[in-house]
Protein backbone atom coordinates (compact mmCIF):
# COMPACT_ATOMS: atom_id res chain seq x y z
CA UNK A 1 0.00 0.00 0.00
CA UNK A 2 1.64 3.57 -0.90
CA UNK A 3 2.20 5.81 2.28
CA UNK A 4 -0.06 9.01 2.10
CA UNK A 5 1.38 11.72 0.35
CA UNK A 6 2.59 14.46 2.69
CA UNK A 7 0.60 17.46 3.22
CA UNK A 8 1.79 20.73 5.24
CA UNK A 9 -0.92 22.87 6.62
CA UNK A 10 -0.68 26.12 8.05
CA UNK A 11 -2.94 27.01 10.68
CA UNK A 12 -4.22 30.32 11.59
CA UNK A 13 -6.74 31.08 14.51
CA UNK A 14 -8.43 33.85 15.63
CA UNK A 15 -7.81 33.77 19.42
CA UNK A 16 -10.20 35.84 20.38
CA UNK A 17 -13.05 33.56 19.22
CA UNK A 18 -14.78 31.30 21.62
CA UNK A 19 -13.52 27.49 20.87
CA UNK A 20 -10.16 28.86 19.27
CA UNK A 21 -8.04 26.17 21.31
CA UNK A 22 -10.46 23.43 21.20
CA UNK A 23 -9.78 23.98 16.98
CA UNK A 24 -6.41 23.36 17.43
CA UNK A 25 -6.51 20.50 20.06
CA UNK A 26 -8.44 18.98 17.26
CA UNK A 27 -6.09 19.50 14.99
CA UNK A 28 -3.09 18.63 17.18
CA UNK A 29 -4.62 15.33 17.72
CA UNK A 30 -5.57 14.68 14.64
CA UNK A 31 -2.20 15.13 13.54
CA UNK A 32 -0.97 12.70 15.75
CA UNK A 33 -2.76 9.73 14.23
CA UNK A 34 -1.56 10.80 10.71
CA UNK A 35 2.16 10.99 10.30
CA UNK A 36 1.87 12.72 6.84
CA UNK A 37 0.22 15.55 7.94
CA UNK A 38 2.21 18.32 9.11
CA UNK A 39 1.14 21.00 11.46
CA UNK A 40 2.64 25.34 11.29
CA UNK A 41 1.17 27.34 13.41
CA UNK A 42 1.03 30.99 12.85
CA UNK A 43 2.21 33.02 15.69
CA UNK A 44 -0.28 34.39 17.64
CA UNK A 45 -1.83 31.19 16.64
CA UNK A 46 1.43 29.33 17.97
CA UNK A 47 0.89 31.15 21.41
CA UNK A 48 -2.09 29.69 22.33
CA UNK A 49 -0.79 26.08 22.49
CA UNK A 50 2.97 27.59 23.82
CA UNK A 51 5.13 26.30 20.44
CA UNK A 52 6.80 28.07 18.35
CA UNK A 53 4.99 30.08 15.48
CA UNK A 54 5.39 31.59 11.83
CA UNK A 55 4.23 34.54 10.40
CA UNK A 56 1.83 34.65 7.86
CA UNK A 57 3.75 35.12 4.46
CA UNK A 58 6.46 32.56 6.00
CA UNK A 59 3.28 30.56 6.13
CA UNK A 60 2.40 31.29 2.73
CA UNK A 61 5.06 29.72 1.54
CA UNK A 62 5.50 27.18 3.68
CA UNK A 63 2.61 25.27 3.21
CA UNK A 64 0.48 23.34 1.19
CA UNK A 65 -2.91 24.57 2.24
CA UNK A 66 -3.91 27.55 5.15
CA UNK A 67 -6.36 26.84 7.49
CA UNK A 68 -7.88 30.05 8.83
CA UNK A 69 -10.45 29.40 12.00
CA UNK A 70 -12.69 32.34 12.21
CA UNK A 71 -15.09 34.44 10.99
CA UNK A 72 -15.67 36.32 7.09
CA UNK A 73 -13.12 39.07 8.85
CA UNK A 74 -10.50 36.78 9.86
CA UNK A 75 -10.28 35.45 6.12
CA UNK A 76 -10.42 38.72 4.82
CA UNK A 77 -7.36 39.57 6.86
CA UNK A 78 -5.31 36.74 6.11
CA UNK A 79 -6.32 37.56 2.63
CA UNK A 80 -5.33 40.82 2.32
CA UNK A 81 -2.02 40.14 3.96
CA UNK A 82 -0.86 36.89 1.76
CA UNK A 83 -2.11 37.93 -1.01
CA UNK A 84 -0.72 37.17 -4.17
CA UNK A 85 0.25 34.06 -2.68
CA UNK A 86 -1.37 31.49 -4.84
CA UNK A 87 -1.80 29.10 -1.69
CA UNK A 88 -5.49 27.61 -1.53
CA UNK A 89 -7.29 28.70 1.79
CA UNK A 90 -9.88 26.56 3.82
CA UNK A 91 -11.76 28.76 5.73
CA UNK A 92 -13.65 27.46 9.33
CA UNK A 93 -16.11 29.13 10.92
CA UNK A 94 -15.83 29.97 14.35
CA UNK A 95 -17.01 33.62 14.65
CA UNK A 96 -20.40 35.22 13.90
CA UNK A 97 -20.43 35.48 10.56
CA UNK A 98 -19.42 32.01 7.62
CA UNK A 99 -20.48 33.23 4.07
CA UNK A 100 -17.05 33.18 3.07
CA UNK A 101 -15.81 30.00 5.39
CA UNK A 102 -16.39 26.57 4.01
CA UNK A 103 -16.95 24.76 7.60
CA UNK A 104 -18.38 24.90 10.86
CA UNK A 105 -17.42 21.91 11.75
CA UNK A 106 -13.55 21.41 12.30
CA UNK A 107 -13.05 17.54 12.78
CA UNK A 108 -15.86 16.70 9.91
CA UNK A 109 -13.36 18.39 7.54
CA UNK A 110 -9.90 16.67 8.79
CA UNK A 111 -9.84 13.47 7.16
CA UNK A 112 -10.44 15.35 4.03
CA UNK A 113 -7.02 17.73 4.62
CA UNK A 114 -4.95 15.01 5.83
CA UNK A 115 -5.43 13.93 2.33
CA UNK A 116 -5.87 16.89 0.30
CA UNK A 117 -9.46 15.57 -1.25
CA UNK A 118 -10.83 19.34 -1.31
CA UNK A 119 -12.33 21.34 -4.08
CA UNK A 120 -10.54 24.59 -5.84
CA UNK A 121 -12.33 27.31 -6.36
CA UNK A 122 -11.02 30.18 -7.98
CA UNK A 123 -11.78 33.69 -6.59
CA UNK A 124 -11.56 36.85 -7.96
CA UNK A 125 -10.17 40.21 -6.42
CA UNK A 126 -10.14 44.00 -6.90
CA UNK A 127 -6.71 46.03 -7.78
CA UNK A 128 -7.34 50.20 -7.48
CA UNK A 129 -5.19 52.59 -8.52
CA UNK A 130 -5.57 55.74 -7.43
CA UNK A 131 -4.36 58.36 -10.01
CA UNK A 132 -3.78 61.90 -8.36
CA UNK A 133 -4.00 65.40 -10.29
CA UNK A 134 -0.46 65.55 -10.12
CA UNK A 135 1.19 62.75 -11.54
CA UNK A 136 1.24 60.35 -8.60
CA UNK A 137 -0.65 56.89 -7.93
CA UNK A 138 -0.66 54.97 -5.78
CA UNK A 139 -2.33 51.46 -5.83
CA UNK A 140 -4.53 49.13 -3.22
CA UNK A 141 -3.66 45.54 -4.74
CA UNK A 142 -6.25 43.28 -2.59
CA UNK A 143 -9.79 43.49 -2.10
CA UNK A 144 -11.92 40.03 -1.59
CA UNK A 145 -15.06 41.45 -1.24
CA UNK A 146 -16.04 45.24 -2.47
CA UNK A 147 -14.90 48.56 -2.77
CA UNK A 148 -17.18 50.96 -1.51
CA UNK A 149 -17.28 55.18 -2.68
CA UNK A 150 -19.94 56.39 -0.25
CA UNK A 151 -20.79 60.17 0.87
CA UNK A 152 -19.30 61.68 3.85
CA UNK A 153 -20.95 62.92 7.13
CA UNK A 154 -23.16 65.77 4.63
CA UNK A 155 -26.58 64.46 3.86
CA UNK A 156 -26.24 65.58 0.36
CA UNK A 157 -25.87 62.68 -2.80
CA UNK A 158 -22.79 62.66 -4.06
CA UNK A 159 -22.70 62.52 -7.89
CA UNK A 160 -20.64 59.42 -9.20
CA UNK A 161 -19.65 58.93 -13.06
CA UNK A 162 -18.84 55.61 -14.06
CA UNK A 163 -16.64 54.42 -17.18
CA UNK A 164 -16.44 50.62 -18.09
CA UNK A 165 -13.06 50.95 -20.88
CA UNK A 166 -13.43 53.71 -23.30
CA UNK A 167 -16.75 54.54 -22.62
CA UNK A 168 -19.04 56.27 -19.57
CA UNK A 169 -21.58 53.82 -18.43
CA UNK A 170 -23.84 55.93 -16.73
CA UNK A 171 -23.92 58.84 -13.56
CA UNK A 172 -25.11 57.71 -10.34
CA UNK A 173 -26.26 60.27 -7.98
CA UNK A 174 -26.60 58.46 -4.72
CA UNK A 175 -25.25 58.14 -1.55
CA UNK A 176 -22.42 55.58 -2.65
CA UNK A 177 -21.42 53.16 -5.11
CA UNK A 178 -20.29 49.43 -4.10
CA UNK A 179 -18.12 48.01 -6.42
CA UNK A 180 -18.09 44.09 -5.79
CA UNK A 181 -16.18 40.29 -6.34
CA UNK A 182 -18.90 37.71 -6.80
CA UNK A 183 -17.23 36.64 -3.51
CA UNK A 184 -18.80 39.74 -2.08
CA UNK A 185 -22.44 39.66 -3.42
CA UNK A 186 -23.34 38.36 -0.83
CA UNK A 187 -22.21 40.96 1.25
CA UNK A 188 -23.13 44.68 1.17
CA UNK A 189 -23.90 44.50 -2.37
CA UNK A 190 -26.85 42.08 -1.35
CA UNK A 191 -28.22 44.65 1.15
CA UNK A 192 -28.09 47.41 -1.41
CA UNK A 193 -30.28 45.39 -3.51
CA UNK A 194 -27.47 43.80 -5.40
CA UNK A 195 -27.91 40.86 -7.25
CA UNK A 196 -25.86 37.08 -6.11
CA UNK A 197 -22.95 35.77 -8.26
CA UNK A 198 -21.44 32.11 -8.47
CA UNK A 199 -18.70 32.65 -6.73
CA UNK A 200 -15.99 31.51 -8.96
CA UNK A 201 -18.32 33.88 -11.87
CA UNK A 202 -15.64 36.26 -14.09
CA UNK A 203 -17.82 39.51 -13.27
CA UNK A 204 -17.77 42.41 -11.22
CA UNK A 205 -21.09 43.78 -9.86
CA UNK A 206 -21.52 47.73 -9.51
CA UNK A 207 -24.41 48.49 -7.11
CA UNK A 208 -25.58 52.09 -6.15
CA UNK A 209 -26.37 52.40 -2.52
CA UNK A 210 -30.21 54.64 -2.45
CA UNK A 211 -29.95 55.78 -5.60
CA UNK A 212 -31.70 59.26 -6.46
CA UNK A 213 -33.65 57.82 -9.67
CA UNK A 214 -35.70 54.70 -10.56
CA UNK A 215 -33.70 53.99 -13.32
CA UNK A 216 -30.55 53.35 -11.30
CA UNK A 217 -30.30 49.64 -10.87
CA UNK A 218 -27.25 47.42 -10.24
CA UNK A 219 -24.71 46.64 -13.42
CA UNK A 220 -22.92 43.02 -14.12
CA UNK A 221 -20.17 44.10 -15.64
CA UNK A 222 -17.48 41.54 -17.53
CA UNK A 223 -13.60 41.43 -16.31
CA UNK A 224 -11.81 41.99 -19.20
CA UNK A 225 -12.09 46.32 -19.35
CA UNK A 226 -11.27 48.93 -16.64
CA UNK A 227 -13.65 50.36 -14.51
CA UNK A 228 -13.07 53.92 -14.04
CA UNK A 229 -14.82 56.20 -11.25
CA UNK A 230 -14.54 60.04 -11.50
CA UNK A 231 -16.47 62.24 -8.81
CA UNK A 232 -18.61 65.18 -10.68
CA UNK A 233 -17.75 67.97 -8.43
CA UNK A 234 -20.32 70.17 -6.01
CA UNK A 235 -20.09 73.22 -4.25
CA UNK A 236 -20.21 72.21 -0.58
CA UNK A 237 -20.38 68.82 -0.82
CA UNK A 238 -17.24 67.01 0.97
CA UNK A 239 -14.93 64.45 -0.91
CA UNK A 240 -16.83 60.88 -0.88
CA UNK A 241 -14.69 58.20 1.37
CA UNK A 242 -13.65 55.35 -0.11
CA UNK A 243 -13.66 51.84 1.76
CA UNK A 244 -11.75 48.66 0.69
CA UNK A 245 -13.04 45.61 2.69
CA UNK A 246 -14.64 47.37 5.13
CA UNK A 247 -10.97 49.38 5.95
CA UNK A 248 -10.39 53.34 5.11
CA UNK A 249 -8.97 53.94 2.37
CA UNK A 250 -9.44 58.16 2.05
CA UNK A 251 -11.28 60.04 0.00
CA UNK A 252 -11.96 60.45 -3.63
CA UNK A 253 -11.95 64.50 -4.88
CA UNK A 254 -13.98 65.92 -7.39
CA UNK A 255 -11.66 65.02 -10.77
CA UNK A 256 -8.93 64.21 -8.25
CA UNK A 257 -7.95 61.09 -8.38
CA UNK A 258 -9.97 58.63 -10.32
CA UNK A 259 -9.62 55.32 -8.63
CA UNK A 260 -9.84 52.17 -11.19
CA UNK A 261 -11.09 48.85 -10.18
CA UNK A 262 -9.89 46.14 -12.13
CA UNK A 263 -10.23 42.73 -12.18
CA UNK A 264 -7.61 39.81 -12.72
CA UNK A 265 -8.07 40.03 -16.84
CA UNK A 266 -5.76 37.20 -18.81
CA UNK A 267 -4.03 35.76 -15.79
CA UNK A 268 -5.02 32.73 -13.63
CA UNK A 269 -7.29 33.69 -10.33
CA UNK A 270 -5.24 35.47 -7.83
CA UNK A 271 -6.60 33.51 -5.02
CA UNK A 272 -7.94 30.14 -4.12
CA UNK A 273 -10.21 29.02 -1.57
CA UNK A 274 -11.09 25.44 -0.81
CA UNK A 275 -13.96 23.35 -0.16
CA UNK A 276 -14.28 20.00 1.57
CA UNK A 277 -17.39 19.57 -0.86
CA UNK A 278 -15.66 15.43 -1.19
CA UNK A 279 -17.49 12.81 -3.45
CA UNK A 280 -19.94 11.29 -0.95
CA UNK A 281 -20.66 15.12 0.41
CA UNK A 282 -21.42 16.15 -2.95
CA UNK A 283 -23.90 13.22 -3.46
CA UNK A 284 -25.52 14.24 -0.58
CA UNK A 285 -25.97 17.92 -1.91
CA UNK A 286 -27.55 16.74 -4.71
CA UNK A 287 -30.38 14.77 -3.03
CA UNK A 288 -30.97 18.04 -1.16
CA UNK A 289 -30.42 20.11 -4.11
CA UNK A 290 -33.39 17.64 -5.89
CA UNK A 291 -35.59 17.67 -2.94
CA UNK A 292 -35.59 21.69 -2.35
CA UNK A 293 -36.05 21.72 -6.21
CA UNK A 294 -39.20 19.40 -5.93
CA UNK A 295 -40.67 21.28 -3.48
CA UNK A 296 -39.92 24.58 -5.18
CA UNK A 297 -41.55 22.96 -8.24
CA UNK A 298 -44.37 22.14 -5.73
CA UNK A 299 -44.83 25.57 -4.15
CA UNK A 300 -45.29 26.88 -7.77
CA UNK A 301 -47.76 24.79 -8.64
CA UNK A 302 -49.77 25.52 -5.62
CA UNK A 303 -49.35 29.32 -5.92
CA UNK A 304 -50.19 29.53 -9.94
CA UNK A 305 -53.27 26.63 -10.80
CA UNK A 306 -55.68 29.10 -8.50
CA UNK A 307 -54.36 31.82 -11.09
CA UNK A 308 -54.70 29.92 -13.60
CA UNK A 309 -57.36 27.59 -13.52
CA UNK A 310 -57.39 25.99 -17.63
CA UNK A 311 -53.66 24.68 -16.50
CA UNK A 312 -56.03 21.68 -14.77
CA UNK A 313 -58.86 21.92 -17.48
CA UNK A 314 -61.18 23.52 -14.53
CA UNK A 315 -64.19 25.38 -16.14
CA UNK A 316 -64.44 29.23 -16.30
CA UNK A 317 -65.38 30.97 -13.25
CA UNK A 318 -69.04 31.77 -12.75
CA UNK A 319 -68.05 35.53 -12.73
CA UNK A 320 -66.11 37.29 -15.27
CA UNK A 321 -65.02 40.81 -15.80
CA UNK A 322 -66.37 42.83 -18.37
CA UNK A 323 -64.97 45.45 -20.04
CA UNK A 324 -67.55 49.12 -18.93
CA UNK A 325 -67.52 51.66 -21.92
Amino acid sequence: MAAAKKVTVGVIVNGAKPGAKDVLYQLTEFAQGHPNLKLLFEKRTAKLIRCEGLSEIELAKKADVLLVAGGDGSLIDVVNTVFPSQVPILGVNIGSLGFLTAVSETEKILPYLATLDLLLSPRLVLETIFHHANGKTHVIPCALNDIVVARATASRLARIRVEVGDYLVTEYVCDGLIVSTPTGSTAYSLASGGPILSPNADAIVLTPICPHTLTNRALVVGIDQVIRIRIVRQTGVPAPAVQFDGRSGGSIRAGNPTGQAQGATGVPAPLRFLSCVAAEAQVERSKRLNRFAWRSRMLIFILVIPLFPELMQLPPPAVVARQVI
